[in-house]
């Protein structure tokens, strides 16, 4: 039996591994807080007058 090879198959398969390998380096690559900084209202006023 002949297997033809999926095209587009492929690609959806290649673009899932690549999007989900990046979500799963970001946080290695990262400084290491593992945790989005939060900004606050005070700290934004605080750099805005200066």
């Amino acid at each position: 039996m002949h297997h033809r090879i999926n095209l587009i198959g492929l690609c959806l398969l290649s673009m899932f591994i690549v999007m989900f390998g990046s979500i799963l380096i970001m946080p290695l690559l990262g400084d290491g807080t593992g945790a989005p900084t939060e900004v606050s209202v005070d700290a934004v006023a605080a750099t805005a007058d200066q």
